[in-house]
């Protein structure tokens, strides 16, 4: 089991420094929503999912956390320039002309990131542990692969408004 972790491991460093190459023309909030869902798909595999019908398979479930592993890299990489790019075009922000502004515009919008992480880390245990223990795992992971699906097409609506994306600066 040590070296499905392992390569979950791998996977996220090698997301981490290939995606931004191959994916550079593709506006960053788009990339995150399709990261987000292989990783939502990924979380669905280690079940394996009994909504989706896999069969119970190893192979499936170390497909699965290599699969989150390299769908959590780009979503976590893109957070933070979406953020402050959003508020920026929200408040009419104009890139370099108050530095003292954008400098705590990015200390709070990393401060944020970093402490929805922190509390996530903190009370996921709780209620992954609680959802395992009245669902039992496979139902458990379609459960969250699901929370995690509604997470992204609720975001799409109120961050997008369901519009197209266009130039990929104005996001």
């Amino acid at each position: 089991m040590g070296y499905f972790f392992s390569i979950q491991g791998f996977l996220y460093l090698i997301g981490c420094m290939l995606i931004p190459q191959v994916f550079a023309k593709t506006p960053p909030k788009l990339q995150m929503k399709a990261f987000l869902l292989l990783t939502a798909f990924g979380i669905g595999m280690m079940g394996p999912s009994q909504l989706l019908m896999m069969p119970n398979k190893v192979w499936l479930i170390a497909l699965g956390m290599s699969l989150q592993a390299f769908g959590t890299a780009p979503a976590f990489s893109y957070a933070i320039p979406v953020m402050q790019n959003r508020c920026q075009v929200r408040y009419q922000i104009v890139e370099g002309s108050d530095e003292m502004l954008e400098g705590k515009l990015s200390d709070t919008i990393a401060s944020l990131f970093n402490l929805s992480y922190a509390l996530g880390a903190a009370f996921a245990p709780i209620l992954g542990s609680q959802a395992y223990k009245i669902l039992g795992y496979r139902k458990c992971m379609d459960f969250f692969m699901l929370i995690l699906i509604a997470f992204i097409t609720l975001m799409s609506v109120l961050f997008t408004g369901c519009k197209p994306y266009r130039d990929h600066e104005q996001l």
